[in-house]
């Protein structure tokens, strides 16, 4: 589970990789207005993956890191 909440109007992607680099999926895709907050769903149980990487793209910056599946 993500939460998202921009401080500026701005163009938000956020994508789940593999551990080696291939997408996955697109979450998010959407233009947010300062002050919007989204809550967005991975349901990693639907991929036979463990760890996997993110990354959140804005107008301005890119954050990315690593989630794990616990079972």
């Amino acid at each position: 589970r993500f939460e998202i909440e921009v401080i500026f109007d701005t163009h938000v992607d956020l994508d789940i990789y593999t551990h080696n680099g291939a997408l996955l999926k697109r979450i998010c895709n959407e233009d947010l207005k300062a002050g919007d907050v989204r809550i967005v769903e991975f349901d990693a149980s639907l991929f036979p993956h463990a760890t996997f990487l993110y990354k959140l793209s804005t107008n301005l910056s890119m954050k990315s890191g690593t989630i794990m599946r616990i079972k």
